[in-house]
């Protein structure tokens, strides 16, 4: 039904094509694991399609918090929703929290308190099953995965599983991290999907007015994995780290790659990365990079964004986010139609 709907409808066509007693704005749920992350172009896009976006924060998240605070965006709340209720739309953010379903190998690496993910793994179940649009990136599309049973671990410290914008002596130090805008390989079950293949074709369009470079990047910075779930479709892959994307059922996708970072946002991960920037630790205890380490990762980001990867990646998920919210109608569609046949 959705892909009836056109791949380039603007706002008021996307609710008028999608269900014409559509009197109410798409309601989208956001859920801020660790309070701290923002929407970046996923924001747009929704703001442009003027969704009424209620972001949440757990009350137990942000006391976690030592040098941070939560997004201005968000919510504070005891606790997340029981169930998708009135909500078109569920987008997991990512977190600097880990969400492992083994024990973390030590201390240091915290994780996000286990009745917070609980509650999101019910609501991903929830939103699946009403067949509703759930996105998930980063940290977010490891919960989508742990949901539906699969293992989220460290990924090993070896090179062998290292992405990062720095020479191999450098890279030892920081072995088993994918950090930067990397290259996605993206499977043939991507270019049939019916929200990421039309993505990846306004991609490559904008990649085409841009001699510098023709590869899919994607802003990358994790040191967990997933396993893709078992009945899901695979679409896209890595050599450093073969889980980056999937698809489980007709509407639940997820993203291990961060598909909401502009150039600015970007930049600003790019100093975050150099100064050890950690909001669960005071700042004396951050661990800034050295010099040649934190010019060669700035550097990095300034090539991307004048080649034109950056402004490409925004263009896929521009399409994405547009391809779930025409998805999001399609399903509030076919939920009106049997309540409408009962009051009839």
């Amino acid at each position: 039904l959705a892909q009836a709907l056109g791949s380039s409808l603007q706002k008021p066509d996307l609710v008028r094509t999608a269900g014409t007693d559509m009197e109410t704005a798409l309601r989208v749920l956001v859920i801020n694991p660790s309070g701290e992350e923002v929407l970046g172009i996923v924001g747009d896009v929704l703001r442009e399609y003027e969704a009424e976006v209620d972001e949440v924060v757990t009350e137990e998240a942000v006391d976690m918090l030592v040098s941070g605070q939560p997004s201005a965006n968000a919510r504070v709340v005891p606790s997340l929703p029981q169930d998708p209720g009135s909500h078109d739309f569920l987008v997991i953010l990512g977190s600097h929290l880990g969400v492992l379903t083994e024990e973390p190998p030590s201390e240091d690496d915290m994780q996000t308190p286990p009745t917070l993910i609980q509650q999101i793994e019910e609501l991903v179940r929830g939103f699946h099953q009403a067949e509703k649009p759930v996105l998930g990136i980063c940290g977010g599309s490891q919960l989508v995965a742990r949901s539906f049973g699969a293992r989220v671990s460290k990924m090993p410290k070896d090179l062998v599983h290292t992405a990062l914008p720095l020479p191999a002596e450098k890279q030892e130090e920081r072995a088993g991290c994918e950090f930067g805008w990397h290259k996605q390989n993206f499977l043939p079950a991507a270019e049939k999907d019916p929200v990421v293949g039309p993505a990846l074709q306004a991609m490559r369009a904008k990649l085409a007015d841009s001699p510098n470079t023709s590869e899919q990047k994607f802003m990358l910075w994790h040191r967990d994995t997933f396993q893709i779930p078992e009945g899901a479709v695979q679409l896209s892959s890595r050599q450093t780290c073969a889980a980056q994307a999937f698809r489980l059922g007709q509407r639940t996708y997820a993203f291990q790659y961060h598909i909401e970072v502009d150039d600015k946002l970007g930049l600003q991960w790019a100093h975050m990365f150099s100064v050890g920037a950690d909001s669960f630790e005071d700042k004396e205890n951050w661990k800034p990079v050295d010099t040649e380490t934190e010019s060669a990762v700035k550097e990095h980001v300034e090539n991307c964004i004048s080649e034109g990867s950056v402004s490409a990646a925004e263009e896929f998920t521009r399409t994405t986010v547009h391809g779930l919210l025409r998805e999001a109608a399609a399903a509030r569609q076919e939920a009106d139609g049997p309540r409408k046949r009962r009051r009839k």
